[in-house]
């Protein structure tokens, strides 16, 4: 409605930016729902429907020009639940990669006004509690005694020390 009443006022930008964000905020819920919902049909012993739900969260975060980082998180829920390592150490490194590059908002007409208020957190910040979590988050637990994911965690923390020198 108040971006109806912008448009009526003349004020289109305005309305753009407001419609910006609510998209930003919608898609944000969905690809939550669809993460939980990956949970869900894993608990459940639905792993094709689990499979089938993580390509559709990969095809969203693609369609809607969001964060490549966001493509991987489901892929990983059901490596994670299936203790496959290798598949787990592929999918880490890939989000890894996308973590170290910052989500350029602007770059995309879908969000090019929220672009500098939306995009205030650095990824590469994130890093080290997200490598943390990993090493002590007992769902990486059959990753821990693995010799390429301690490699792996290490490479990433030696990057990471390197960007705050």
């Amino acid at each position: 409605l108040q971006t109806t009443i912008y448009m009526h006022q003349g004020k289109a930008e305005r309305a753009a930016k407001d419609l910006e964000s609510a998209l930003l905020i919608a898609l944000n819920k969905v690809q939550i729902l669809l993460y939980k919902m990956v949970d869900a049909e894993l608990a459940a012993g639905e792993q094709q429907a689990a499979l089938y739900i993580a390509d559709k969260a990969d095809q969203m975060a693609k369609m809607f020009d969001l964060w490549e980082y966001n493509s991987f998180v489901a892929s990983l829920q059901i490596a994670l639940a299936e203790k496959n390592t290798g598949k787990c150490l592929q999918i880490l490194r890939s989000m890894l990669e996308a973590m170290l590059v910052p989500w350029d908002m602007a770059k995309s007409p879908l969000f090019q006004r929220i672009s500098e208020s939306a995009n205030s957190t650095d990824p590469k910040q994130m890093l080290p509690a997200i490598l943390q979590e990993m090493e002590r988050d007992e769902n990486y637990a059959f990753l821990q005694s693995s010799n390429e994911f301690r490699l792996l965690i290490a490479e990433y923390r030696e990057l990471t020390s390197d960007k705050r020198s």
